[in-house]
């Protein structure tokens, strides 16, 4: 079972291997739903850190950081349009 099936990867009694990187990761990709309160609530954070700070805080082909893209393209890219650093 993985994330790409849509079963219950994000479940805490999944193989560690299939589970989902976060719960925020789960709330979108797994799931297929929209976000929830929890995505927003991390997401403010990675927000936060890019726009105050020129460091990487996710390796390239994290899977945190296709949720993070997804997030920033909600409601047309606004959290993208906010300035940050590396853009």
């Amino acid at each position: 079972m993985s994330c790409a099936t849509g079963k219950h990867c994000c479940q805490p009694s999944a193989p560690a291997s299939t589970r989902c990187a976060a719960p925020s990761n789960g709330r979108i990709s797994c799931l297929g739903g929209s976000p929830a309160y929890a995505d927003y609530l991390v997401f403010g954070a990675f927000q936060w850190a890019r726009a105050i700070s020129d460091l990487e805080v996710l390796a390239a082909g994290d899977p945190i950081g296709a949720w993070r893209g997804r997030m920033l393209d909600l409601f047309d890219g606004l959290a993208r349009r906010a300035p940050a650093y590396g853009d």
